[in-house]
């Protein structure tokens, strides 16, 4: 006697696209269904898209009041710190792109 075999239905897998409100903007999600995932996976992609649109990062800049000139100061030294580490890494590269000279008694190759 053969039991009756039925496969366990898996969970759908949701897919970034699932939680893409059309015409939402960049800060609106839908959630799927009510299932417990479906609300977490949602929550999930609120936040990166929150991350990526840098809301948050505005935010924590304009919590206080900075003078122009001390806004000025700031951009610059980023600029020098960005520029110091370009020169390392361009130093880091032209130091792995060596060129090897070999003598022979003809001349160099």
């Amino acid at each position: 006697m053969q039991k009756d075999y039925k496969p366990k239905r898996r969970q759908k897998r949701w897919k970034r696209r699932d939680f893409i409100v059309p015409g939402g903007g960049t800060h609106a999600v839908k959630v799927p269904d009510n299932s417990p995932m479906a609300i977490e996976k949602a929550l999930r992609q609120l936040k990166r898209q929150l991350k990526d649109s840098d809301l948050f990062q505005e935010i924590r800049d304009r919590r206080y009041f900075k003078k122009p000139s001390l806004e000025k100061r700031e951009k610059m030294q980023a600029a020098k710190r960005w520029n110091a580490k370009e020169v390392r890494e361009q130093k880091r590269r032209d130091k792995m792109q060596q060129c090897w000279t070999i003598l022979t008694t003809n001349g160099p190759k």
